[in-house]
């Protein structure tokens, strides 16, 4: 029965128990069940055992991820493997998501535990601050999904399975680049991705590459990194990128080195038209249209309705969820400053 328990399996049943403990308790202390009321403990207390398990819940596969190794074996034959190269400062982001476990003890704390507001306790759970996580869920379908670790990181943030190189890293990027179905890189300014799109034209044929021009800041900064990418890239591969990104988030080429740049289905109207999809899967369904150029083809399920309105329906609360944690967190905000202020 518990074979195929893992650490981080069973660190992250915990924190689900935890969460559903406090909200118990919580509504316990304000209206009773049963004749039973829970007293004598303050109700911050709750939520600060709500935001523990929070964070129990991500912290569990960052210290016992079941995918971290110190280097991979070949691929089997008929198995396909996924390369993330990716700047290492995006996985400071690992903060960012424990702090969304923590966003638990806020939800419980504001009592929204009646009937239709329970399901919102857990919502935290469902919510992923890194596309690292979605290009698992999708590229872990077909095989292999790994990326390069920091070896000095002491948290491994979710997301793909970890390489540690110990001696030489450009030698086993060097290694891992020919083998890749796919080689991802998501751009930046430091050296170390700067070198590894400077190995792609020996090392990947275009048909293999696909790049993530997702550039983080406001607009301004954002149009100086695509430039800079693209003066960067067009020093070492025979391509032309023009001058101007627009929506587009991925840019892949055919085997002339030509560029084609393809969109995410995240609109409004395709998350409504993904009631009606293949899958109800929204993180797939986005990125259907990179897969399909890709020549890469998810299984189709079976139409449901049902599933898919849930499905859907759980993202849309997710994004109502943070949205209101996000307003509590600020009014909080306000109200300590301008408590503080009112002291001095």
């Amino acid at each position: 029965m518990f074979q195929n328990v893992t650490k981080t399996s069973l660190v992250k049943g915990t924190a689900f128990l935890t969460v559903l403990v406090a909200a118990v308790a919580l509504d316990l202390s304000r209206q009773g069940m049963f004749g039973f009321v829970l007293t004598g403990i303050p109700l911050w207390c709750f939520g600060v055992l709500a935001s523990a398990g929070g964070i129990l819940f991500f912290l569990g596969p960052m210290l016992f991820g079941s995918d971290s190794t110190q280097s991979l074996p070949a691929t089997k034959t008929g198995d396909l493997l996924f390369l993330y190269l990716r700047p290492f400062e995006l996985d400071a982001r690992s903060f960012v998501q424990l702090m969304v476990g923590a966003s638990t003890g806020v939800v419980v704390y504001m009592g929204l535990l009646k009937g239709i507001w329970w399901p919102l306790t857990f919502v935290p759970f469902i919510i992923n601050v890194n596309k690292e996580q979605n290009f698992r869920d999708v590229f872990t379908a077909f095989g292999k999904f790994i990326t390069f670790g920091n070896p000095h990181e002491w948290l491994q943030p979710i997301g793909a399975s970890r390489v540690y190189a110990q001696d030489d890293w450009r030698r086993e990027v060097t290694h891992f680049m020919p083998l890749a179905r796919v080689v991802i890189i998501r751009p930046g300014e430091s050296e170390s991705i700067r070198w590894e799109i400077e190995q792609l034209r020996e090392l990947v044929d275009p048909e293999h590459i696909v790049f993530y021009l997702q550039f983080r800041g406001w607009k301004k900064r954002k149009e100086r990194a695509y430039q800079s990418f693209r003066s960067h890239l067009q020093l070492h591969v025979p391509t032309k990128l023009p001058k101007q990104l627009g929506r587009a988030r991925f840019l892949i080429f055919d085997h002339s080195w030509h560029p084609h740049f393809v969109e995410e289905a995240n609109r409004p109207s395709q998350l409504v038209h993904q009631l009606f999809s293949r899958s109800g899967d929204i993180t797939r369904d986005n990125l259907r249209p990179l897969l399909k150029a890709l020549d890469l083809s998810l299984p189709d399920q079976s139409k449901n309705l049902g599933n898919n309105l849930m499905t859907v329906g759980l993202w849309l609360v997710a994004l109502f969820s943070s949205g209101l944690v996000f307003l509590s967190v600020s009014i909080a905000t306000i109200r300590i400053i301008a408590a503080i202020s009112r002291f001095f």
